[in-house]
């Protein structure tokens, strides 16, 4: 099993996103974080699961919820570099991307 790590930034990606979760219905925010938690679980005994596929990040989809999770895959750990919405312009993932490596 390898070690996943999160950049600060998506610590307060995920707080923003349980905050809109929760206002649109109590519980949701609780849904979100615990298929968040599945696709961790899964890359962290799955790590090369997803192609390099966004310039040198691999995104694994979350499972009922519009996000992607943009990651790198090293030997001794995965890197998380950003949670985005899947409607989210790509010229603005790219941009944030960049100043989270």
């Amino acid at each position: 099993m390898t070690d996943v790590w999160f950049k600060r930034q998506v610590q307060q990606d995920i707080a923003r996103i349980l905050e809109w979760y929760d206002e649109q219905q109590p519980g949701l925010g609780d849904r979100f974080v615990n298929k968040l938690g599945d696709i961790v679980d899964f890359l962290a005994v799955n790590p090369l699961a997803y192609p390099i596929s966004y310039s040198t990040f691999r995104v694994a989809r979350l499972k009922n919820f519009p996000y992607q999770v943009f990651y790198k895959a090293y030997e001794s750990k995965i890197l998380i570099y950003g949670i985005f919405h899947t409607r989210r312009n790509p010229h603005s993932i790219r941009g944030s991307l960049s100043r989270r490596t």
